[in-house]
């Protein structure tokens, strides 16, 4: 049972059993959310610190932001709506878990910690031991939004380029390691750091449109809720773009100093930004050009602290036009 299938059976069950007083299912599924928001509370109770390393869900982020942030700089406050976006997605995780446990399936019932060297730590959502036939998976449980999604104008229904989507939806349409790297490369830290090489990323949507239920790319995933896949540990990808950035970035904050400004690419490669936190003057364009996505420093919490910091070490030049010094040496071509 892979993917579409394991969404296509969680709507099932919240079909079948949802607010039944009378039905065990239901019992047991709010037992199992009552056991894990018990665990939950602990949890965001405790400070976040990473055990003293870089978190795996910023594998595929900028590594110069991850080093700011590990040096001390600060970071930019996020507004009280995104703040309890992210607390709605805890929620929705557990929610996820539960389900998945009442369903029949045997997890070890608590986040595990997951080292990757001595430069990166992470919790595992939860292992499922009975998957199927071939083992245990890690279950890594994301949210997601219906940022944006529709039919272009003139467009033909039949035809998967003429959807304009964002967010969920995209999901069932690209997958998970196009729609979101952020999520495939925590899921490969976790599997190079944990041995078991197997991820299940489970997607749960934080709104719904009902209007998709006649979506013909929706309806085949079988939830406008949940999403699921499997994703495979690349070893490759580990030992030749994973391993060495992070090492590399690792030894900098040893020494007081920002990484390079690397990011993942949509082909899977750590790649430089061209410009770095300078956003105001339009400079988008060359991020989103080798990145294949949005300019990173766009919405970035250290993007003043990045911008400061080479200020700091090139004064005024770096303002307005940049200096090319900065740039050669903060990312080079």
């Amino acid at each position: 049972m892979h993917g579409h299938s394991l969404a296509r059976q969680m709507e099932e069950w919240w079909r079948d059993h949802a607010g039944r007083h009378d039905d065990p299912a239901w019992h047991t599924y709010l037992d199992n959310y009552d056991l894990l928001f018990r665990t939950k509370l602990d949890e965001l109770r405790a400070e976040h610190t990473n055990n003293g390393r870089f978190g795996m869900s910023k594998a595929s982020g900028c590594l110069r932001a991850a080093g700011l942030k590990f040096l001390g700089h600060p970071t930019e406050p996020f507004s009280g709506s995104t703040l309890a976006t992210f607390h709605v997605g805890h929620l929705l995780e557990l929610m996820a878990i539960a389900t998945i446990q009442a369903m029949g399936h045997t997890t070890r019932g608590t986040q595990e910690p997951v080292t990757l060297e001595d430069f990166m730590s992470s919790y595992h959502d939860d292992i499922i031991e009975n998957f199927d036939a071939d083992g245990p998976v890690v279950l890594s449980v994301k949210t997601s939004a219906y940022k944006m999604s529709g039919l272009k104008r003139g467009g033909n229904k039949a035809n998967p380029s003429d959807y304009m989507r964002r967010g969920f939806t995209e999901l069932p349409m690209d997958g998970v390691q196009r729609a979101q790297s952020s999520w495939w490369a925590q899921a490969q830290a976790e599997m190079a750091g944990s041995g078991v090489h197997r991820t299940l990323v489970v997607a749960v949507a934080k709104d719904i449109v009902k209007v998709f239920e006649t979506d013909p790319y929706m309806m085949e995933n079988g939830s406008l809720t949940f999403y699921a896949e499997m994703i495979p540990f690349d070893p490759v990808f580990a030992a030749s773009h994973l391993l060495p950035a992070w090492r590399e970035a690792w030894a900098d904050v040893q020494t007081g100093r920002p990484p390079r400004a690397l990011v993942l690419n949509k082909a899977g490669a750590y790649v430089p930004l061209a410009r770095l936190g300078d956003v105001a003057s339009g400079w988008a364009g060359p991020n989103q050009a080798v990145t294949g996505s949005f300019n990173p420093c766009f919405g970035c919490d250290l993007q003043p602290a990045c911008v400061a910091e080479l200020a700091s070490r090139y004064g005024s030049r770096i303002a307005g036009e940049g200096a090319a010094e900065a740039q050669q040496e903060a990312v080079p071509a």
